[in-house]
C-alpha cells in the first residue's frame, strides 16, 4: 500500500501559523486595551477638570483631603468593578476564556482600571486641597501635552526597537515590552500631531474673524479657544482613524504577502506532483498535460521537472520548466514571469521535425579498436526523440534490419503530428564478433521526413555511445561533419549510439539569493551542476531571493528543453518531468476545476497541491485587526460623546448668555455641531497620517510573525480599501452624529428660560 500527502507538513504549518495567530491577535487586543485606557483616562481627566468647581465648594465647606480621596477613589473604584463584570461577562458569554488562575487577571484589571479613571480626579482634588487654582486656560495644558508627548516618544520608541529586532533569545520581559509596540507608537505619534496642531487653533481663531455666519464664528472661536479640553474627543478620534488604517493596512499587506507565500511554494495555482519513474521507455510513455488541459477551468499547464542537485559541496533544487510556457504558468517568487522567461530563453533550438514519415540513413564501420576478429553480423533499430515548445517528450521507434559494413542503412519511422523540434537519435546495434574486443563506428548521414532534409551530416552534432569504446569519451562531437556524425562504442554483441543535434552549451538558470550568496556568484557566471549521475554547465541569467516552487532553499529554475538537450549526453535514460503546473480560471470556474484535478490525481497516483494553505496566522489575527480598528473607531465616537456631553453641561451658562444678546438656540446648536464638523476635519486627516507612519513602522514586523515563510523579506504596505474606507466612514459619520445629538441638546437648553445655576 502506498500513501501519498503531505500531512505532516500541513501539521507543522498550521502549529507555527497557530503561534503566529497568537502573537499578532496579543498585538492587536493590547493596542486595543491601550485605546480604552486612553479613552477612560481622557474622559475622566475632563470631568475632574469640570467639577474643579464643585471640589472647590466641597473644600470650602471644610470637606478633609481624606474624604475626598475616598469619594474620588470609591466613585472609580465602582465603575472599574462594573465594568469590569460586565465586560467579562460577555466575553464569557461570546465564547471567550479567562487566562488562569482567572481571579488574578480580573483582580488586576479591576486596579489598572480604577488607577485610570481615579488618578485624574485624585490629581485635581489634592491641587485644590493645597489651595492651587485649576488653570482651564489651555496654556499649562499645552506644556503638560509637549512634556507627554517626549515621554511618550521614548517609551514608544523603546518599545519599536524591541518589537522590530528578529532575536531568537528575546527574554519574557523583552515581549512584554514589544507587544505594546504598536499602541504605544500609534499613542505618541497621535500626541504628537496634537502639538504640532497648535498653528491650526491660530488659524482657525483668523478664520472666525473674517466673513463668515454666526454659527462658524462661534464654532470657531470655540474650537480655537477650547482646545485643552476639545483636544481630548480630538486625540480619540485621531488614535481610532489611525488604528484603523493600521488595521487595514495589516489586512491588506498580510493578504498580499501570504499570497506571494502561497504562490511561491506552489509555483502556480496548483502543482501535481507525480508517481516517481525511473525514465521514458515503451511501458512508460512520455508525460503530457493533454488530460489536464482538458478540465474545464485550466487555462494553462506546464511540464515541470523537479530534481536534488549538487554544486561542488552545496546542495541545491534543480527546476526546469520550459521559458515558452512560464508567463502564462508559473506565479509567485521575487522575479516576474516575464523575467524568467526572458532569462532561460535558450540560444539555439534543435531542428524541427514535421508530421510525417521520417528515415534516417546510417553508416556503419569497424572501429580502429578492433583486435583479434571483426563484427561479424550486425542489425539495427532506432528511437527518434521529440520534444516541444514546452517540455513534452515522444518517442518514436525506428525499425530497421540488417546492416552491412561500409553501406548504408535506413531506419524508418512516423512522427505524430505536433509542434516537435529533434532532441536526439538513438542507433541500438546488435550482432556477433570474431573477437575479444571490437569498436564500431556508426555515422548519422541524414534525417528525412517524407523525404525533406530535417538535419544533415554538415551540422553540428554531439555523440554519446554506451558502452563507450577504448579512448572515446562521451559527448565528443562528431568526427567527420562533411560525412556525418559519428559515434564509436564497444562492440561486444551490442551498443548505443546517440546522435544530438546542435548541442548546446552552459544552460541559463535563475538563482536564488541565498545560492548566489554561498557561492559568490553573480550573473554571468557560471557553475557546473550535478544531478541523475550526470553533470550539466549553468550559467546565471538572474540572481533572486525566491524562485517559484521553492521557499527555503537554494535552488536554480533552468529551461526544461535545454536541460533535456544537455542531459542527452550524459544519460542513456532519458528522464521525464515530476509535475504538471496548472494555471486556472479565477473565481468559481478554478474552484471546481480544483475538484476535477482532485479527482484526476487520485487516479494517477499522483499529489495535488494548490495554494489552498493553513492560514491560521492571518485567518485568525485579520479580522481581530479589522474588529480592532472597528471597536476603536467606536469607541472613540462614545468617548466624543462623553467629553462633549460633559462640555454641554458645564457650558450652560454660555448658552445663557448668547440667549440674552439675541442668538437664538439653532444658531447656538448649530455652531456647536460646527465645532464637532472642525474636529472630526481636523482629527481624521491627521489620524490617517499617524496611521500611515504607524503602518510603515510596524507592518513589516506584523506580517512577518504572521506569515513566517517570507521571514527576512519585505513586504510593501498595502490597504484594504474596503475596510479602511468603512472605519472612515464611521468615524466621520459618528462625529457628525456626536455633533448632531450636542446640537439637540443646546437648543432644548436654549428653550429651558426656567434654569438656575446651582449656588451651595
Amino acid at each position: 500500500m502506498t500513501s501519498t500527502g503531505d500531512l505532516a507538513g500541513t501539521l507543522a504549518a498550521l502549529r507555527d501559523a497557530s503561534g503566529s495567530a497568537i502573537v499578532v491577535g496579543s498585538v492587536a487586543l493590547v493596542l486595543l486595551v491601550v485605546l480604552g485606557a486612553v479613552t477612560v483616562t481622557q474622559v475622566a481627566r475632563l470631568v475632574a477638570q469640570t467639577r474643579a468647581g464643585e471640589t472647590a465648594i466641597l473644600v470650602a465647606r471644610g470637606a478633609s483631603r481624606g474624604s475626598l480621596a475616598v469619594l474620588t477613589w470609591g466613585e472609580a473604584a465602582v465603575v472599574a468593578v462594573v465594568g469590569t463584570g460586565a465586560g467579562t461577562a460577555v466575553g464569557l458569554a461570546l465564547g471567550g476564556a479567562l487566562p488562569a488562575p482567572g481571579a488574578v487577571v480580573v483582580l488586576a484589571a479591576v486596579v489598572l482600571w480604577t488607577l485610570a479613571i481615579g488618578l485624574p480626579g485624585w490629581s485635581s482634588t489634592r491641587s485644590l486641597t493645597r489651595g492651587v487654582r485649576i488653570d482651564v486656560s489651555g496654556r499649562s495644558r499645552t506644556l503638560a501635552t509637549g512634556g507627554a508627548a517626549v515621554l511618550l516618544l521614548l517609551a514608544a520608541g523603546g518599545s519599536l526597537w524591541r518589537f522590530s529586532r528578529d532575536d531568537p533569545a528575546r527574554t519574557p520581559l523583552d515581549q512584554a515590552l514589544a507587544i505594546g509596540a504598536p499602541g504605544l507608537v500609534t499613542l505618541a505619534l497621535a500626541v504628537v500631531v496634537l502639538v504640532l496642531l497648535t498653528p491650526v487653533w491660530s488659524l482657525l481663531e483668523r478664520a472666525a474673524a473674517g466673513r463668515v455666519g454666526t454659527a462658524p464664528r462661534l464654532a470657531l472661536l470655540s474650537v480655537s479657544r477650547r482646545r485643552s479640553v476639545l483636544g481630548v474627543p480630538l486625540l480619540l478620534v485621531v488614535v481610532a482613524v489611525a488604528t484603523s488604517v493600521l488595521g487595514a493596512g495589516y489586512t491588506a499587506s498580510t493578504q498580499a504577502a501570504q499570497d506571494r507565500l502561497d504562490g511561491t511554494r506552489v509555483g502556480a495555482d496548483a502543482r501535481l506532483e507525480l508517481p516517481a519513474r525511473s525514465a521514458v521507455t515503451p511501458l512508460f510513455p512520455p508525460r503530457t498535460t493533454a488530460a489536464v488541459e482538458a478540465v474545464d477551468g485550466v487555462t494553462a499547464a506546464a511540464l515541470v521537472a523537479r530534481v536534488p542537485a549538487r554544486t561542488g559541496q552545496q546542495d541545491l533544487v534543480l527546476e526546469a520548466v520550459a521559458a515558452p510556457a512560464v508567463e502564462a504558468v508559473v506565479r509567485g517568487g521575487t522575479v516576474s514571469p516575464a523575467r524568467v522567461s526572458a532569462a532561460l530563453a535558450p540560444t539555439s533550438r534543435p531542428p524541427a521535425v514535421p508530421e510525417g514519415t521520417v528515415s534516417v540513413a546510417v553508416l556503419p564501420a569497424q572501429g580502429a579498436g578492433t583486435f583479434d576478429g571483426d563484427i561479424t553480423t550486425l542489425s539495427a533499430t532506432g528511437t527518434l526523440w521529440l520534444t516541444s515548445p514546452v517540455g513534452e517528450l515522444a518517442r518514436v521507434e525506428l525499425a530497421g534490419g540488417d546492416l552491412a559494413l561500409g553501406a548504408t542503412g535506413t531506419l524508418v519511422g512516423d512522427v505524430p503530428p505536433g509542434d516537435w523540434r529533434l532532441l536526439a537519435v538513438d542507433v541500438v546495434a546488435d550482432g556477433t564478433t570474431s573477437g575479444w574486443e571490437n569498436t564500431l563506428e556508426l555515422t548519422v548521414q541524414e534525417v528525412t521526413v517524407d523525404g525533406a532534409p530535417v538535419a544533415t551530416g554538415a551540422d553540428a552534432w554531439a555523440t554519446a555511445a554506451w558502452p563507450v569504446a577504448s579512448g572515446a569519451g562521451t559527448g565528443a562531437a562528431g568526427t567527420n561533419p562533411s560525412d556525418g556524425a559519428t559515434a564509436a562504442a564497444r562492440f561486444q554483441g551490442s551498443a548505443t549510439l546517440r546522435f544530438v543535434p546542435d548541442p548546446v552549451g552552459p544552460v541559463p538558470a535563475v538563482v536564488t539569493r541565498a545560492l548566489a550568496d554561498r557561492l559568490d556568484l553573480a550573473t554571468g557566471d557560471g557553475l557546473t551542476v550535478s544531478y541523475r549521475g550526470g553533470t550539466v554547465e549553468v550559467t546565471i541569467g538572474a540572481v533572486t531571493d525566491l524562485v517559484p516552487g521553492v521557499l527555503d532553499e537554494p535552488a536554480a529554475v533552468v529551461d526544461l528543453t535545454a536541460l533535456q538537450r544537455g542531459e542527452a549526453l550524459v544519460r542513456r535514460s532519458v528522464a521525464d518531468a515530476s509535475e504538471i503546473w496548472v494555471a486556472l480560471e479565477p473565481g468559481a470556474a478554478g474552484t471546481a476545476a480544483v475538484t476535477e484535478l482532485r479527482a484526476l490525481a487520485r487516479g494517477e497516483s499522483a499529489t495535488l497541491v494548490t495554494t489552498e494553505s493553513a492560514r491560521a496566522g492571518t485567518a485568525v489575527a485579520q479580522p481581530v485587526f479589522a474588529a480592532v480598528g472597528l471597536v476603536a473607531v467606536v469607541l472613540a465616537v462614545v468617548g466624543a460623546l462623553a467629553a462633549f456631553d460633559v462640555l454641554t453641561r458645564t457650558r450652560r451658562g454660555e448658552v445663557v448668555a448668547l440667549r440674552a444678546v439675541g442668538v437664538p438656540g439653532r444658531v447656538q446648536g448649530r455652531s456647536r455641531l460646527v465645532e464637532a464638523l472642525v474636529l472630526g476635519a481636523v482629527a481624521v486627516p491627521a489620524g490617517v497620517a499617524v496611521g500611515w507612519a504607524v503602518a510603515s513602522l510596524t507592518i513589516g514586523t506584523l506580517v512577518r510573525l504572521s506569515v513566517p515563510g517570507l521571514a527576512g523579506l519585505s513586504q510593501p504596505l498595502a490597504l484594504a480599501p474596503l475596510e479602511l474606507a468603512l472605519g472612515l466612514a464611521l468615524a466621520l459619520g459618528g462625529v457628525a452624529a456626536v455633533g448632531a445629538l450636542v446640537s439637540r441638546r443646546v437648543r432644548r437648553q436654549h428653550r429651558d428660560t426656567d434654569h438656575r445655576e446651582e449656588t451651595r
